[in-house]
């Protein structure tokens, strides 16, 4: 019964967070997030005596996207859940570009060093 309560309400808070990119959509703008379900269990709490006591559960609703009002709309609106955590990850376009960039500084650079040494041994190119 309550991994159906929770089923229940991750269903609904992930229609009204859909239901947000929508509108974001129909106004115009890009996919403004990415909305999915993560991890979920039930798992007993249990009483001085080691018995159960009654059941406790969690389920997970991940935001994921560049458009930072449109999660935090959808975080604020998605009662019961709470916010147990959040977190900024550099996008993969970012960091692919990024990592572009400084592969061929860090080649630059070592060419640089390996000319310097190759002239300090007497040579003229390495």
């Amino acid at each position: 019964m309550l991994q159906r309560d929770i089923n229940t309400e991750l269903g609904a808070a992930l229609k009204k967070a859909n239901q947000v990119m929508a509108k974001a959509q129909a106004a115009g703008g890009a996919l403004a997030m990415r909305v999915r379900t993560g991890g979920s269990g039930v798992y007993p709490n249990y009483d001085k005596n080691g018995r159960i006591d009654r059941w406790a559960g969690h389920a997970e609703l991940v935001l994921e996207g560049l458009d930072m009002a449109s999660i935090q709309q959808v975080a604020a609106n998605i009662a019961p859940f709470v916010l147990a955590s959040s977190g900024f990850n550099v996008s993969p376009a970012v960091k692919n570009k990024t990592e572009s960039k400084l592969m061929l500084e860090a080649i630059a650079a070592f060419r640089a060093k390996a000319q310097a040494a190759t002239k300090a041994f007497g040579y003229a190119s390495f």
